[in-house]
């Protein structure tokens, strides 16, 4: 992993690792602890059986959030 991409280091949950590697988006901090908890939740369950992923390095490169606070929270920005 290479410098600039070692500083974007969100989670690891076990051998996985979510990075940030997104540039100047507005109100990503707000939710950035969304984004950990549903990485957590895929990283457990994975894709098809309920499996748990192993060694996988997953990279946020994109958002686009809404301006308004209000759609910003859990019900917006997790699955049901």
């Amino acid at each position: 992993m290479d410098k600039e991409e070692a500083k974007g280091v969100v989670a690891f949950k076990d051998t996985n690792v979510f990075l940030d590697v997104t540039k100047g988006i507005q109100y990503l901090n707000e939710t950035m602890d969304l984004a950990k908890q549903a990485f957590e939740e895929a990283m457990n369950l994975g894709p098809l059986a309920q499996e748990k992923v192993m060694g996988l390095k997953m990279r946020l490169v994109d958002a686009k959030l809404h301006e308004d606070g209000v759609h910003r929270g859990p019900a917006q920005s997790s699955p049901p």
